[in-house]
């Protein structure tokens, strides 16, 4: 899934609005069931806080220097629960 819209749109899929998390959640049959959103900026930690899964920031792409976390650290993290 992605977003097709300008920042200017306005529309509900752009992050840091849920919509486009909330779709793929529901179309893949986990809407309602937890989850976690890995992602290497702020809209990203947003977005899933606004869809009522957890948020990870991760160290790649945008996240360089924000995080300590690699991607399967912050995978591992979570699912030992201490994400």
């Amino acid at each position: 899934w992605y977003c097709p819209h300008s920042p200017d749109d306005g529309c509900e899929c752009r992050k840091p609005k849920p919509g486009l998390l909330l779709r793929a959640a529901a179309a893949l049959g986990m809407a309602g069931r937890p989850g976690v959103m890995v992602g290497d900026k702020p809209a990203d930690v947003e977005a899933a806080t606004a869809a009522g899964v957890a948020g990870v920031r991760v160290r790649t792409g945008y996240g360089a220097g924000a995080s300590d976390d690699d991607v399967e650290t912050a995978v591992r993290r979570w699912l030992a629960g201490a994400g």
